[in-house]
């Protein structure tokens, strides 16, 4: 339910604004690499075409098509899709915050489809001795090797984002709930493992 703003929409900034647009999130034509680019000054607006004729030339003309309907098009399926990601979203964080062990928090995204999430400071990190340093690397390692569940540290994203996972939920909703049964039975596991200390980290 987030709404997207426009920088060239704003007062003043069409001028000094270059605007990229691509069809991957929108329309759910990721792969395809169809975008546009929108520039007022003539001048700059050739210099670009210089520039994309060396590096992004031979888009599929069916994909160029399929461009041109989406953007022409009925705009319902893009409704339809928001709509969706938001069950998906109120699925996977109603689950998260279920867990009879609280391994994460965080606040819902209002205009993605991916969760930022805390990692607790008290989680259990992994065998004593674990040589990687970063809480939020041994918390994907952990998923993807006992449970089976992608995610992305949040260190990945700079120094600030140490602590934190990244989930997608814009999985098929019976992937989530698999996904979420699965976290609930892994942090409901009595464990031995050592108790990270952030202060320390």
């Amino acid at each position: 339910e987030g709404e997207h703003t426009s920088i060239a929409s704003l007062p003043n900034m069409y001028d000094r604004t270059i605007p990229l647009y691509s069809f991957s999130k929108s329309y759910a034509m990721t792969g395809l690499r169809l975008g546009y680019v929108s520039i007022k000054d003539s001048l700059v607006r050739e210099r670009a075409k210089k520039i994309l004729f060396y590096t992004a030339s031979n888009i599929a003309s069916v994909v160029q098509y399929g461009g041109i309907g989406a953007l022409e098009g009925s705009q319902s399926a893009v409704e339809q899709c928001r709509l969706e990601l938001g069950a998906r979203r109120e699925l996977f964080y109603k689950g998260i915050g279920e867990m009879s062990t609280p391994v994460f928090t965080g606040a819902p995204p209002a205009g993605a489809f991916y969760a930022f999430l805390r990692i607790a400071p008290t989680w259990r990190t992994g065998p004593m001795g674990s040589r990687e340093p970063s809480i939020s690397w041994r918390m994907t390692e952990h998923l993807i090797k006992n449970a089976r569940i992608g995610s992305v540290p949040g260190v990945d994203f700079g120094v600030h984002g140490e602590g934190y996972v990244r989930f997608c939920f814009a999985r098929e909703r019976a992937e989530l709930i698999g996904a979420l049964q699965s976290m609930t039975a892994l942090f409901s596991k009595p464990t031995s493992e050592e108790v990270v200390d952030f202060k320390s980290v």
